[in-house]
């Protein structure tokens, strides 16, 4: 069962070519049809484009709503055409709506309504002599950096100072400087026109195709080391999907989110195992590299060099094991600079050019959308590159899965409103059980897939 949205399945389609077109072997015949989407993608136009008859029951959907309820379309259709054998998982795919996803946070923490203030109060719209620019103090430890960043006296957690100070400068060097400095901040940009457009919702690299048998039988083996909130919903969706999930993570730093709300963290970890590792040993980085190459898919949200700090390299670890799907989600992708830059769901969403115009300025649209929308389309990318055999590097960043669906929109001429009622209509988010303890399966998962080291004894 999809959502009812009418024009979502004209966005699932548009992914579903997208997905089709880089999957392409060299030997393909040019009028090679997939299996997947090929019906709907014969009627394929934007969402919704204006040559689409306006329907009362269109009109009822926030764009952003259709495209979130098209990428789970989409996911739910290669999903029902995949045979894997059942993990004794009781929920379902079928009543899970991209919309609904977008929203379950702010459902669970009952947020306020955002404005220029993020729904979690994170995140500020800030007027700079230039023009608008977000900032996102989510991590206590950048208030420290505000008084080199502003170059003014700024007292900690005093917002004031920031918007006084602010109001000063020009927001384009407010936003260099915020990037050297690794602080979370981005351009608003009234006019589409001047947001860097994207010619895919993401990259693929190390594209091979997988030789060795497979038992697609078998539920795959999702390795997850991402925390907070995309990846963890990427892996989620993967397990509804039917594959088995181990949430991966360092002992001296753990998923940050387990200290935040736990119904949130248990809604998007539970069935999980869960394993604790010891990054800072090289016993831990030999057991995670071993965890690696018997996965079938892993998670990872960090910025590349991160890894290569541990000695871990996607590509070495691809190039190891065929039929490995790899999926790099982060702020701004892999590519130099943007791969140095740090970014949480508001300020990207904004940056990319999600947010609404109104007489006192532009206002957030929703909580954090751009981490919502990258782990519906990561899971999509995820299972559908694992369903044709390959063995890939998915590089997809929160910007540019936001840039695309707002490219989409913006093609249909669309005016975006501010996404209203986060907690409207019945829907609640439903938490069958608590997540895993951190690392309680660790010494038994270790042992299980020849993993075992001092760190697992």
């Amino acid at each position: 069962m999809g959502s009812n949205n009418p024009t979502a399945p004209f966005y699932a389609a548009s992914l579903i070519q997208t997905l089709n077109a880089n999957s392409r072997r060299e030997n393909d015949p040019p009028t090679q049809t997939s299996q997947f989407g090929s019906r709907q993608s014969q009627h394929y136009s934007q969402v919704p484009t204006t040559s689409q008859p306006a329907t009362d029951q269109a009109e009822r959907y926030h764009p952003i709503e259709t495209c979130a309820d098209g990428a789970m379309d989409a996911f739910r259709q290669i999903a029902a055409t995949l045979t894997i054998k059942p993990n004794n998982n009781p929920t379902s795919l079928a009543g899970v709506l991209g919309s609904a996803l977008l929203k379950e946070r702010a459902i669970l923490q009952q947020l306020d309504q955002p404005g220029q203030i993020s729904a979690n109060g994170s995140c500020r719209l800030l007027c700079t002599q230039s023009g608008w620019i977000t900032l996102n103090l989510a991590r206590d430890e950048d208030w420290a950096l505000m008084p080199a960043w502003l170059q003014g006296p700024v007292k900690n957690d005093h917002w004031p100072d920031i918007i006084s100070l602010v109001k000063k400068q020009c927001g384009q060097q407010l936003i260099q400087r915020a990037q050297l400095m690794g602080l979370p901040a981005s351009l608003c940009n009234p006019d589409p026109a001047d947001i860097t457009p994207v010619t895919n919702w993401f990259n693929l690299s190390l594209q091979a195709d997988d030789r060795q048998p497979r038992k697609i039988n078998n539920p795959p083996k999702v390795l997850d080391l991402s925390s907070l909130w995309a990846g963890p919903l990427c892996s989620s969706l993967l397990q509804k999907a039917g594959c088995e999930v181990v949430k991966v993570e360092s002992e001296h730093r753990p998923d940050a989110s387990r200290i935040g709300s736990r119904k949130f963290f248990d809604l998007l970890n539970a069935r999980k195992s869960s394993v604790r590792l010891d990054f800072k040993t090289d016993s831990g980085i030999n057991q995670l590299k071993q965890l690696m190459l018997q996965s079938d898919i892993v998670i990872e949200g960090s910025r590349p060099r991160a890894l290569r700090q541990l000695g871990i390299d996607a590509e070495s670890i691809i190039n190891k094991k065929p039929g490995l799907i790899w999926l790099s989600i982060s702020a701004y992708g892999r590519s130099e600079p943007d791969a140095n830059y740090v970014g949480f769901g508001d300020d990207v969403a904004v940056g990319a050019g999600a947010f609404a115009m109104t007489p006192a300025g532009p206002n957030f649209i929703g909580d954090a959308l751009s981490d919502p929308l990258t782990g519906i389309h990561a899971a999509l990318a995820g299972l559908y590159f694992w369903h044709k055999k390959r063995s890939c590097l998915i590089d997809i960043s929160l910007a540019g899965v936001t840039r695309w669906v707002m490219q989409t929109i913006s093609q249909s001429n669309k005016i975006i409103p501010p996404l209203t009622d986060l907690q409207a209509g019945n829907f609640s988010p439903v938490i069958l059980q608590h997540a895993n303890q951190l690392g309680v399966d660790t010494k038994q998962y270790c042992q299980q897939h020849n993993a075992v080291g001092t760190q697992c004894c």
